[in-house]
């Protein structure tokens, strides 16, 4: 079993919104796969939402029908889990300016929070129609994943297919092969808390060899709470991957919640909470917290993304692992030889006392 840390409170607000600013601030997100995986990366924090119900408010005071004002409400409620709050915004907006994209796919992001995924998927996929791209990219990625939420959500029966539809059992091959790498990434940058993304990216990096982000991958999945065992399954398997190509023939550490990704991890929430410290300063003085403007304040706070345990270093930890378990086999096999060697000795010693007795 693995020891698995408790999930902050501020992975709560992180999902898909389509605002006013959300482009914007979205296209300053790293595409550092390693740094998406562990979740070390820009997000907003409450005090950010807390601030956009004030504006918003504001603004609708003056222009009740401001779509983009209630829009950014509804979407401000929405992360700040205030579910029925939100529908209404959204509501009003449909009914002032119907048919609009950003209205749909936030019902829809709105539902799938409120774990009502049926209707989620028909406000997604009525979004989809207006706009088949989807929010930046996606295609129907979103789609997919609420789909596959609302289908395990409904029944105990066990979970063969990751949602693009592949079997688990079919092997990450197979799935790397139907996957969109870069569809992924959005989806993962939008919906950081999708369990079942990083099972399908850790494939996709295992196929291309890079078996520690596969280990990234797997834990982070497993750390979200899969609701299946594939991710520790595959975990195991990339560990043993990786191990061949480490240098002394590196062994397996049994203990498997001391992985070194748990630190990355650990690190990245620490990062995570930092940065949004500093938003909070920056909204209490009054200063812009777009992430075009909070990487460079953050660099001027010193704050820097954790960092990342490179594949040649954690083989070296394996290797360590490895060089301290054969000198252990090495004593235990010493302090075996010595103990049989003195039996050896003595039984000898008193066969031969024996036979000069029975001699006189």
């Amino acid at each position: 079993m693995f020891n698995i840390p408790t999930l902050p409170v501020s992975l709560a607000l992180l999902a898909c919104v389509n605002t006013t600013y959300s482009a914007k601030d979205e296209k300053e997100i790293t595409n550092d796969i390693r740094l998406l995986v562990i979740g070390a990366f820009a997000h907003h924090g409450p005090a950010f939402y807390e601030h956009e119900v004030q504006r918003c408010r504001t603004v609708l005071d003056k222009n009740p029908k401001d779509f983009d004002a209630r829009n950014d409400l509804g979407a401000a409620l929405t992360k700040l889990g205030r579910f029925a709050e939100a529908d209404a915004a959204f509501a009003e907006n449909e009914n002032l300016h119907p048919g609009r994209y950003r209205t749909a796919a936030n019902r829809g992001v709105l539902y799938k929070k409120w774990s009502r995924f049926e209707e989620a998927s028909e406000y997604i996929a009525r979004s989809l129609e207006i706009r088949p791209g989807g929010h930046m990219g996606l295609g129907d990625y979103y789609l997919r994943m609420i789909r596959w939420r609302a289908a395990n959500s409904a029944t105990d029966a066990p979970i063969v297919q990751n949602f693009l539809g592949v079997d688990y059992a079919a092997g990450y091959q197979a799935t790397a092969d139907a996957a969109n790498r870069e569809h992924l990434m959005t989806l993962i940058k939008n919906d950081m808390n999708f369990t079942d993304a990083y099972v399908v990216l850790g494939d996709i990096m295992y196929a291309e060899e890079d078996y520690r982000t596969a280990i990234r991958c797997y834990l982070r999945a497993s750390f979200l709470g899969h609701p299946t065992k594939v991710p520790i399954q595959r975990y195991k398997t990339a560990r043993k991957a990786l191990a061949s190509t480490a240098p002394f023939g590196a062994v397996i550490d049994s203990t498997k919640d001391r992985d070194p990704v748990f630190a990355e991890f650990a690190a990245a929430a620490n990062w995570l909470d930092e940065y949004q410290a500093i938003e909070t300063n920056r909204l209490e003085s009054g200063l812009a917290v777009d992430f075009a403007s909070m990487r460079v304040a953050s660099i001027d706070a010193g704050l820097t993304p954790p960092r990342i345990i490179e594949r040649h270093e954690y083989s070296e930890l394996l290797s360590a692992n490895f060089i301290l378990w054969t000198l252990a086999k090495v004593a235990m096999a010493l302090i075996l030889y010595i103990a049989v060697r003195y039996c050896v000795v003595g039984l000898g010693s008193s066969i031969r006392a024996g036979r000069s007795e029975l001699a006189s």
